[in-house]
């Protein structure tokens, strides 16, 4: 039988959790080396962890709390951890992004990267992820060909090249696979129509489909031994689940676990001598540890959570990183998010893809600033009156703290150039504007009064400053000198005006304005101050505008499906308009920058003597492109503009007249 929240083919029911205890660790747990990857929801929903083989130091590896959308989409679930070969990579399921998809992540949980891609709402699940021998692909169970079959698929391990390797008649369902040491085979489980669920074992070209286990019980969640002669599954044959052994060939099937509750997931450890699995022998779902042969079972976690789907590694330390956040053409957006209880810091690409959390921090993490380049990222930690700025690279690590003086500062905004932070510090009862160095040296004061300036930012020669003010009564957005000399109110409205940005080319300002709603909206204004407009409405809250790297479109905060702040984007055309958060939490302050530097994909000499560049950098926006004939000095030669999805082709009509050439692509 299948016993909740243990459901092969559906959506998982939520549980209620409660509280945990210690761990009691028995000698065969002590015995243990390496590392195992497990799925918990002791933290409230379903996450990957990373323990000790002994149970030890268990660590959180991912947050994920999308929650679940009024338009169907489903609460998010990070399961089904999976270990690369060498013990670098996890590989794993999630439904983050709204629909159930596979991922892959660094050991220790950084660098979180989509694998595949589906339609929210389009019911279309990828799961079971399992490496090759070789780590160079992985394997795993879609209904991309149509509910309600789900087949066995296998791609690269950068999610490219997907192949099909099952075709069944409706009604099929192939889930769970997984490469034997070998490479050579995948074993694999099938349920064909109402029929309960059996192990079979293929090619790994999907040729010669054999089936090892014929019962009328569930049979499932198979698993090769290091190797390779054994396959390890769970059976419902004797009424509950229990976890079984046979040979590769389905032959000398035999009962391994015989206790009250449901023992399933089995997995051998790296070395053979001993299998870890799920059971709820102890009333709710753990992690327990047995010798190979069935004897000598110890439970590693013990809480009145559910922890299960385990992955072992024969690694002792954390290996460095391999997985990297993948360029992207739409950039990278920084922005806040109370998706986990209090506020932190998250990065994501310009189309919503690959969030992932940067801080984690018991105080309240908040308003991120990108630098130009994308690389660093200054924000704001602390609780009301006692915030400070920090700056971190945009991964994450080297966080530190640059302000100091007491009671706050607030809103960083790099400069231009990345050297320079404009920040708003509290003194004496006031409010004023600031700059200082990058690394936190060289403070001077640009406004000094008795009222609240701040949300300062930079034009983009860095010559001026926008900011707001409430000098005159009210908040207004004002223009200065980047010494603070001679402020301008550009709006003087008697509502409250701001949060002001400049467009990218220097000609417009878009703010925040409540005087055409008191939700508030967004406005867009010349520089001067002249044509004020409103620009989006969302018909509720909206804030926190800002403009793309290239200008082409808008990205702002306003209420989502669950009442709760999410992020949107939206062309300056104001049409194709694109939730990206989607958490139900309330996500805001996105800061938006380019992913890094253009790049050449690929070049080629043409029959007429041009020399063909094809590249790709940021969306829409314009590249310069340099050459040199010596490598010691590198010239202008032209410009070339991304298309909407980042890609662009140059053709040097002077090519023919060197020797030799160099390219290179340079920042706009």
């Amino acid at each position: 039988m299948m016993s909740s929240p243990r459901i092969r083919f559906m959506p998982w029911s939520a549980l209620l959790v409660i509280a945990s205890s210690a761990v009691v660790l028995g000698p065969v747990a002590e015995a243990q080396t390496g590392k195992i990857a497990f799925r918990s929801n002791r933290d409230g929903n379903d996450e990957i962890y990373l323990m000790d083989a002994n149970g030890a130091n268990a660590t959180r590896l991912t947050r994920s709390t999308r929650a679940a959308s009024f338009t169907g989409g489903i609460a998010s679930r990070d399961e089904g951890p999976a270990f690369s070969p060498d013990g670098r990579m996890i590989a794993f399921t999630s439904s983050r992004d709204g629909n159930t998809e596979i991922y892959v992540m660094n050991t220790n949980g950084t660098g979180q990267q989509r694998l595949t891609y589906g339609e929210e709402l389009s019911a279309i699940v990828d799961r079971d992820p399992a490496f090759s021998p070789d780590g160079t692909r992985i394997v795993f169970s879609s209904t991309r060909a149509g509910n309600p079959n789900s087949e066995i698929y296998v791609m690269n391990v950068d999610g490219t090249n997907p192949a099909r390797l099952t075709t069944t008649p409706n009604g099929t369902l192939d889930i769970e696979p997984a490469f034997s040491p070998d490479g050579q085979q995948i074993v694999f489980t099938r349920k064909v129509g109402g029929a309960a669920t059996d192990i079979y074992r293929m090619n790994s070209d999907g040729t010669n489909v054999v089936q090892l286990t014929s019962n009328a019980a569930l049979e499932d969640g198979p698993a090769w031994s290091p190797d390779g002669t054994k396959i390890v599954f769970c059976s419902a044959r004797d009424t509950n689940e229990e976890i079984y052994v046979m040979d590769a060939d389905g032959g000398n099937q035999t009962r391994l676990t015989n206790a009250t509750g449901n023992d399933f997931d089995p997995v051998f450890s790296p070395n053979g001598l001993s299998i870890g699995f799920t059971s709820s022998r102890d009333g709710n779902n753990e992690v327990y540890v047995m010798d190979a042969n069935g004897a000598n079972p110890v439970r590693l976690t013990n809480n009145t959570f559910s922890d299960g789907e385990v992955s072992w590694s024969p690694i002792t330390t954390i290996p460095s990183p391999v997985v990297r956040v993948p360029f992207s053409p739409y950039g990278k957006i920084a922005f806040q998010s109370q998706r986990d209880a209090d506020f932190e810091i998250y990065l994501m690409t310009g189309d919503g893809l690959n969030q992932t959390r940067l801080t984690d921090d018991p105080l309240p993490d908040i308003k991120p600033a990108l630098s130009p380049d994308g690389s660093r990222i200054a924000f704001m930690r602390g609780n009301f009156s006692q915030e400070g700025i920090w700056v971190m690279n945009a991964d994450g690590t080297g966080q530190t703290k640059i302000t100091t003086a007491a009671p706050y500062q607030t809103d960083p905004c790099f400069s231009p150039d990345g050297t320079k932070i404009l920040y708003a510090d509290y003194i004496s009862g006031s409010t004023d504007v600031w700059i200082m160095n990058a690394d936190g040296n060289g403070k001077t004061r640009l406004t000094n009064n008795a009222f609240t300036d701040q949300q300062a930012s930079f034009s983009p020669d860095g010559s001026k400053i926008v900011f707001t003010s409430n000098r005159d009564g009210n908040l207004d957005i004002y223009l200065m000198n980047v010494n603070g000399s001679n402020p301008v109110n550009l709006t003087n409205n008697a509502a409250n005006d701001n949060n002001a940005r400049f467009s990218p080319d220097g000609t417009k300002i878009i703010f925040n304005s409540n005087r055409n709603t008191a939700f508030g909206s967004v406005f867009m204004m010349d520089i001067t101050g002249a044509n004020q407009t409103e620009v989006i409405n969302a018909g509720s809250v909206t804030a926190d505008a800002i403009y793309s790297p290239a200008g082409h479109r808008y990205a702002y905060s306003a209420f989502g499906d669950l009442a709760q702040y999410d992020l949107f984007t939206i062309t300056t055309a104001l049409n194709g308009g694109i939730n990206l958060s989607k958490s139900g939490a309330t996500d805001r302050f996105p800061s938006w920058s380019i992913s890094g530097p253009p790049r050449i994909i690929s070049q080629a000499k043409l029959p007429n003597g041009y020399f063909r560049i094809t590249g790709q950098g940021a969306a829409a926006m314009v590249h310069r492109v340099q050459a040199s004939d010596s490598l010691q000095g590198f010239s202008q030669i032209g410009t070339v503009a991304a298309d909407a999805d980042g890609n662009f082709v140059f053709e040097d009509v002077a090519a023919g007249g060197f020797l030799k050439r160099f390219y290179r692509l340079a920042y706009p």
